[in-house]
């Protein structure tokens, strides 16, 4: 491969734990609860650790190589050059004999504050609702197919000190009232707030963020993103790292970085990692505008040895692909794998090729 260069073993450790998936033998994406798709791969291998490490220095690297081969380069997989933009937000009509009305008993940034909502079978704290902000210089309303408060689970005191709503006691055209709950100072993924205005793009100014309690994997929320200032209607945030098709933006594994005006999207469900990605805020064509686009990632699929037991010194092979954005253009800097065992206490970083490093492996 043009560009790289061999370079050394090179060993780490972690206490993270890593298990073979449950699956057949696959090479094709596996798309996990949180609807991010693995660009890499999944197969239960023929070679035990053993086997493995009775090859040779070439044998074994050869080897190796041909597992990052099998992991497709990113941007034959994604729009590596794609970058969020904005869709106006469109309001659907309610029947009016199923909606209960939400009044927040506080002003949010200066906005009242009422919510007609739609309960869902399933959940009766969670609903389809419109959202509708108002105070004399400014009234919007948005739209959200999973709206909730944590007032809204019936039967306990929340921890807050706020009292909770049976919704199943409440009829069809009640007015409720409830205390709003803020996010925590300098918060931007709010675990607890119904929604609250954040600065979620870095273009220095507020958007409005409404929370999906409990609505993403393992039972961690998920965001819908709206520009509400300055637009004719709202606008919704569309595009990785916010909404894409299945793909909601969540607490469970999503990381805002302010200081690099970046968002990671560090890829793992439960005890499987599968990389990350990192987007980064960047000026767009209009004036004032930012957009995201991906910045750096990494890519990574799963070799399950044959004859392993968990306490083997490496039970699992994770080949990688590293990506970062040079010039302009995102490229492949760095390719590898990682080698786990132990009950996920060995965690050996074997690098086979680099970008600008040149190195003999031993």
């Amino acid at each position: 491969m043009a560009g790289f260069f061999s370079v050394v073993f090179v060993g780490c450790k972690t206490d993270k734990e890593n298990e073979s998936p449950d699956l057949d033998n696959y090479m094709i994406a596996h798309v996990d609860s949180m609807g991010n798709a693995s660009q890499g791969f999944s197969t239960y291998g023929e070679l035990s650790w053993k086997e493995i490490m009775k090859m040779d220095s070439l044998g074994k690297k050869q080897f190796y190589l041909s597992l990052t081969d099998s992991l497709p380069d990113l941007w034959k997989t994604m729009e590596v050059d794609a970058t969020t933009y904005t869709v106006e937000d469109t309001l659907p009509s309610f029947p009016v004999d199923e909606v209960i009305h939400l009044h927040y008993k506080q002003k949010v940034n200066g906005y009242r504050v009422w919510v007609d909502f739609i309960k869902h079978d399933y959940d009766l704290g969670t609903g389809r609702a419109i959202l509708h902000f108002s105070k004399p210089e400014h009234s919007f309303q948005v739209y959200s197919d999973a709206f909730s408060d944590r007032q809204l689970i019936s039967g306990r005191t929340y921890a807050k000190g706020f009292k909770t709503v049976d919704l199943s006691k409440i009829k069809f055209g009640d007015n409720v009232e409830l205390d709003y709950i803020c996010p925590l100072t300098g918060e931007y993924l709010s675990d607890d707030s119904p929604f609250y205005f954040k600065d979620m793009d870095f273009d220095g100014e507020d958007e409005l963020v409404v929370n999906n309690l409990s609505m993403g994997p393992r039972r961690y929320s998920t965001y819908d993103v709206f520009k509400v200032f300055h637009v004719r209607k709202p606008l919704r945030l569309t595009g990785r790292p916010f909404y894409d098709n299945q793909y909601k933006m969540t607490n469970y594994n999503v990381e805002y970085e302010p200081e690099k005006q970046c968002v990671l999207d560090k890829r793992y469900d439960g005890t499987d990692a599968y990389g990350h990605y990192r987007y980064k805020s960047i000026p767009s064509n209009m004036k004032g505008g930012r957009v995201f686009i991906l910045e750096d990632a990494e890519d990574m699929g799963f070799y399950h040895l044959k004859n392993k037991n968990a306490s083997d010194s490496v039970n699992l092979l994770q080949p990688y692909k590293k990506y970062e954005r040079i010039h302009g253009k995102l490229m492949l800097t760095e390719r590898g794998v990682y080698e786990q065992g132990n009950y996920g206490r060995n965690f050996n970083e074997v690098v086979l090729e680099r970008k600008g490093l040149k190195q003999k492996m031993r």
